[in-house]
């Protein structure tokens, strides 16, 4: 076994995207740093083994609402500085765009950790605003009614106003403030109201075209003032009270953000001009996370920290408008990434061992008629630190010299595996020899990827982690255990879909994107399995069913006062069933998994293969949709046993196999 020193060529640099969010413990194994001031952790490895004895095995997503806490309070500490550094005399408020992630525990955590800083909910269709009523209650955190609107959604948000809510009626096209119009002529109230800007400036990356020309909301200059002159006809001028803009999602440069910024404020200082009672500047979401640690201006990376957002925030608002001799307004952030985006983690487990290739000695005699197999043998014995180039660049013509032998009928399929063992072991011999000589990091990239080997892991890309899929977006991977040794195998991660995109083939690293990933070697045991991090933003509310994989089982867990690891909530996963039922194959469902017992069958035909076949059918259909390395019978076995080793859930454990709920009590840490 190799040591690893830490700190010094770490495989997997997690000290540059993870800093105060993990750590690798004595042990080596990867903990989740839930309290930063106590330095509380929840150790990653013993949470898998653990969980085992209750049923409960990977994939499973884990969650860590204490880190929503955490990042509440480091957003409002930021802008709180930035506010007393630039004595700024305007308010600051949050708004947590639910479409980030809308899961009731976690809006239910933003709302009740944010009541204290007043936080509020921003919403871009009729539903949203729904949840964002029903979850506020009688706190005075604004609503900030975004996305295209029809007569019910603003119908709703002025009865909402009318009701006490603190509701903000955005425009997002001309025809929305013609319905405002179509309102006040009915006689029913109008809401506070917001105008968004459609601005020049336009951010970077994969989210540029959401400012801009092309941008898909927002009004233009001539819509504003086509809008300020109707509101004024309908004596609703003094309504507008907001301005808002929004640059994208994952703002990387913060120059962008700058200009945008500047861009809005000289709307904002014409529109007062114009008599406009404005008095609060939304500025959107786009506070990013540095998924690589390369703290650049990278897709997946920022160029900036959260304090440095809110003083550009604070002293360009303050200098634009003093200048403008204009009253500061309430700034409003949306940011929704930065708050939920690091309390989430896929833990996931291998289908396979990894295999090596064992060195070959030198044949004692030819083994096959075709000079290109007896050549490829010699090359794996002779191979070295001094030749190992020539002799890569050899086995590939040899390779394919080969394989037309093989076509053409003079080489055996025994020969053929036995030549393939060899190319794979003369590329992996290379591989490790280049690591140690100067060469060109491009070659050196791509001679690594060819002695990569595809592994297997129990989990569906398209289900946990779309934006890997979709925009190549780049999540942080690290095992959960062996951290302190030096891993041995250079991987490329497959899941369990049949489609070819279902591979990840970019890891992220602070230097350059891998092209491979790092895993340990032989033995593994039980429980090792991968942490997928970053995972609490859009990717639950993009996922998809591709291939009927469903949502893996969920674990809630949080750590006292004391440090100790409390799982609070547990929820099963979907079973065949549930996905079958949601595709609308219910008669199938019902027709093998009954709601009551049915008779005993004859003893006779107990063992027909009509009957074998129905029992396995039935046992599929109430299991879940990934695959399980144990039997069905251990892991039934179980989870009735006591464990005194973690307390048990705080909440429920819903179970969804056919549709059903089995609420378990719990018991105290």
């Amino acid at each position: 076994m190799k040591k690893l020193a830490l700190g010094a060529g770490e495989p997997f640099a997690w000290r540059s995207w993870g800093e105060g969010f993990v750590n690798v413990n004595d042990a080596g194994h990867l903990e989740v740093i839930t309290d930063p001031a106590t330095r509380h952790t929840v150790d990653l490895h013993e949470l898998v083994t653990l969980l085992q004895p209750r049923g409960v095995r990977p994939p499973v997503l884990v969650r860590f609402p204490q880190l929503i806490d955490r990042q509440l309070a480091t957003l409002h500490r930021a802008f709180r500085t930035a506010t007393r550094t630039f004595n700024y005399r305007g308010a600051y408020t949050c708004a947590y765009p639910l479409k980030v992630n809308s899961r009731r525990a976690t809006v239910a955590r933003i709302c009740e950790t944010g009541r204290r800083y007043g936080v509020g909910l921003e919403v871009g269709t009729k539903a949203e605003l729904c949840i964002a009523l029903s979850m506020l209650g009688n706190s005075r955190g604004p609503i900030i009614c975004n996305g295209y609107k029809d007569t019910a959604y603003i119908e709703l948000a002025a009865a909402a106003s009318e009701a006490g809510y603190n509701v903000v009626v955005v425009f997002e096209r001309p025809r929305e403030y013609e319905l405002i119009g179509e309102l006040r002529a009915k006689g029913l109230p109008c809401p506070r109201l917001g105008a968004r800007v459609k601005l020049n400036a336009s951010g970077m990356g994969r989210w540029e075209e959401s400012s801009g020309d092309l941008s898909k909301f927002g009004l233009t200059a001539s819509d504003l003032l086509d809008a300020t002159r109707l509101l004024k006809e309908c004596k609703l001028l003094d309504r507008l009270r907001l301005l808002h803009f929004h640059l994208g999602s994952q703002i990387t440069n913060i120059r962008n953000f700058k200009q945008a910024l500047q861009e809005a404020l000289r709307f904002y200082v014409e529109l007062k001009e114009l008599g406009v009672p404005l008095d609060t500047l939304d500025v959107g979401g786009g506070l990013g996370v540095d998924y690589d640690g390369s703290n650049s201006s990278a897709d997946s990376s920022v160029n900036y920290n959260v304090q440095e957002y809110a003083n550009d925030i604070i002293y360009t608002t303050k200098e634009v408008l003093d200048r403008a001799r204009i009253a500061e307004p309430e700034i409003i952030t949306e940011a929704g990434r930065f708050l939920v985006t690091h309390h989430a983690a896929l833990l996931v487990d291998p289908l396979e061992q990894p295999r090596t290739t064992p060195k070959p000695g030198r044949p004692r005699a030819r083994a096959s008629n075709v000079d290109a197999v007896n050549e490829l043998d010699d090359m794996v014995v002779e191979i070295n630190s001094k030749n190992w180039r020539e002799y890569l660049h050899d086995a590939y013509q040899k390779k394919d010299e080969m394989l037309s032998a093989f076509s053409l009928g003079f080489l055996s399929l025994k020969q053929r595996a036995q030549a393939e063992s060899a190319f794979s072991r003369i590329v992996e011999l290379a591989s490790r020899f280049s690591r140690h000589g100067r060469f060109d990091g491009a070659d050196k990239a791509a001679l690594e990827r060819i002695a990569a080997r595809l592994h297997a892991f129990n989990f569906s890309i398209f289900r946990s982690l779309p934006d890997s899929w979709v925009l190549d977006m780049l999540f942080p991977i690290m095992p959960t255990c062996r951290l302190k040794e030096k891993p041995a195998v250079k991987a490329i991660l497959a899941d369990l879909t049949c489609d070819s995109d279902g591979v990840i083939n970019k890891f992220s690293h602070p230097a350059e994107p891998r092209s491979t990933f790092e895993l340990h070697g032989m033995p593994w045991d039980d429980a090792y399995t991968l942490a997928i991090l970053f995972l609490g933003a859009y990717q639950e509310a993009l996922s998809s069913d591709h291939n009927l994989f469903g949502r893996p089982a969920e674990v809630t867990v949080e750590t006292g006062a004391d440090g100790a690891v409390q799982v609070l909530d547990v929820r099963d996963p979907d079973t065949c069933a549930d996905m079958l039922t949601r595709w609308g194959f219910s008669e199938l469902v019902q027709s093998h998994v009954p709601g009551e017992l049915r008779a005993v069958p004859d003893p006779a035909r107990a063992d027909s293969p009509p009957a074998r076949l129905e029992r396995i059918m039935t046992r599929v259909l109430t299991s879940g949709t990934y695959l399980d390395r144990h039997t069905s019978e251990t892991a039934k076995a179980v989870p009735g046993e006591a464990d005194t080793s973690m307390a048990e859930p705080r909440g429920t454990r819903v179970r969804t196999a056919s549709g059903t709920k089995q609420a378990r009590s719990a018991s105290g840490s």
